[in-house]
């Protein structure tokens, strides 16, 4: 749908996909501050299915500053 309102009316599009941020402002219930809490009281952290799944957690100020890059055309558009 985005590439053919670029292509029917000429508007670039942006789509950022947030996951897993995480700052000071977090929800306790999130998965880094629960293994944090459980670390710092020196209990086991609950590993589901094999234990071979990956996440990435990417840190408030970061994600600020990806979207206000994302509010600029790519360089090779200017």
């Amino acid at each position: 749908m985005c590439y053919m309102y670029h292509f029917l009316y000429g508007i670039d599009i942006t789509i950022l996909r947030y996951f897993t941020v995480y700052g000071p402002a977090g929800r306790p219930d999130m998965s880094i501050f629960r293994f944090i809490k459980n670390i710092y009281e020196g209990k086991p952290i609950e590993v589901f299915g094999d234990g071979k799944q990956k996440r990435d957690f990417t840190y408030i100020d970061d994600i600020a500053a990806g979207t206000v890059k994302a509010l600029s055309p790519p360089m090779d558009m200017k």
